[in-house]
């Protein structure tokens, strides 16, 4: 079992089993996360967090997808309109 506690005893993380065990000192640093970025690790030489954009849900890239085929069928049934209407 590993647990990792503070000066007061207040424990912070436990766990059995196939367990990394740290590797010299242990450090903390409070940050928050900016809006549409993911905590990615800490730059070890200034001690800071390192982020990376949220990767876009299949959702959202079904719904990008979605908009560019209707903006795709709009040019075409405006084509087809204008050369309907004897335009070219």
């Amino acid at each position: 079992m590993i647990v990792i506690y503070d000066s007061e005893g207040k424990i912070f993380f436990q766990a059995t089993g196939d367990v990394q065990v740290p590797v010299g000192e242990l450090k903390t640093i409070e940050f928050e996360i900016p809006i549409g970025q993911q905590f990615n690790g800490v730059d070890l030489t200034s001690n800071t967090p390192l982020f990376a954009p949220i990767p876009k849900t299949e959702i959202e890239i079904l719904r990008e997808q979605m908009i560019a085929n209707e903006e795709m069928v709009t040019v075409a049934l405006e084509a087809i309109a204008s050369i309907s209407e004897g335009g070219v």
